[in-house]
């Protein structure tokens, strides 16, 4: 009886953490919802463009990091090769292109920080908005428990859930 107990609990508090798709599903967002409805997991078109130029932007990234490490290794060589009156000019050239390189990295560690930073003040934000609704959170959470209501929502979360999953893995064909 208490494993039983214990089971209903559990998939009414793994209930909630789905409520967008609650949402979707009965037309409004559950009061018992202990996430905000944006950071629940959304449904997606396959054909997406912001991923799309993400990748692109990465890619070109990566090009453009491996064409420098070569120039590196040419000025390397050339370097050592070059006579003594030539060193200064080849290590001029090669500070030159390590300097690029390196204020292109801190300022993609930048703005991933600042990203970083905005996402961690939405989250803040979340949670300061749950803590306020948070026994009328625990209340709606009971009588769902007690009417069934939970073991439902749980079912349909799962499910979306699992469509989720489904479309992600065709994504990545």
């Amino acid at each position: 009886m208490k494993n039983a107990f214990l089971a209903v609990v559990l998939l009414g508090f793994a209930g909630t953490l789905f409520a967008q798709e609650l949402k979707e599903a009965d037309g409004g967002a559950p009061a018992e919802c202990s996430l905000p409805a944006d950071s629940a997991p959304k449904a997606q078109a396959p054909a997406q463009t912001a991923p799309q130029a993400v990748f692109e932007s990465r890619r070109q990234a990566k090009k453009a990091f491996k064409k420098r490490r070569k120039q590196i290794r040419k000025l390397v060589k050339k370097y050592r090769k070059a006579s003594a009156q030539e060193k200064p000019a080849v290590k001029a050239q090669l500070y030159a292109v390590v300097s690029e390189g390196m204020d292109k990295g801190l300022a993609g560690m930048k703005a991933r920080l600042a990203e970083e930073q905005a996402n961690l003040d939405r989250w803040n934000q979340k949670l300061a908005q749950e803590e306020a609704r948070w026994p009328e959170i625990k209340a709606q959470q009971v009588e769902d428990l007690l009417s069934g209501a939970a073991e439902r929502k749980h079912k349909l979360a799962r499910k979306a859930w699992k469509q989720e999953l489904k479309a992600a893995r065709l994504r990545l064909r």
